[in-house]
């Protein structure tokens, strides 16, 4: 009979995995694959990561919230989705919306409030460099 801790470490594990993938280096942070999650807890996550932070993968949902830090770079192929912050029920959650649209700096506000139609916005770093000032990283 399996061990149904270790079951479920392995599966939670499997689930982490597949929602991110992360490079931690001396002095940077690549996100390869974020696809989001609570507001606060994914804030908190990035405020622990070595600076600067470079987005190389898909960032969404509130991952997106990397742009706010100084120092956050792109990849030209990088894949940014911006959305409204949803209750797990589907509801919109205007009062992280209001707590989002503050956190992120100014050439990145419009991009958000685009988002209050209900749509799903999908970006490339590229996109976010030309139009929206986001730097380029300068490794890639």
């Amino acid at each position: 009979m399996i061990n149904r801790f270790l079951l479920i470490t392995a599966i939670m594990s499997t689930l982490t995995q597949c929602t991110q993938s992360i490079e931690q280096h001396p002095n940077k942070t690549v996100i390869n694959w974020h696809k989001g999650g609570s507001v606060l807890g994914v804030y908190n996550e990035l405020q622990n990561y070595n600076k600067p932070l470079q987005i190389s993968g898909l960032c969404g949902s509130a991952c997106t919230l990397a742009l706010s830090f100084p120092n956050t770079c792109v990849y030209p192929d990088a894949r940014l989705m911006f959305h409204l912050p949803r209750y797990p029920n589907g509801k919109v959650d205007y009062d992280f919306y209001q707590t989002m649209y503050q956190m992120y700096p100014d050439n990145i506000k419009p991009v958000f409030e685009k988002t209050l139609d209900g749509k799903d916005y999908w970006y490339s770093g590229a996109e976010m460099h030309m139009n929206h000032n986001v730097p380029l990283c300068k490794n890639y």
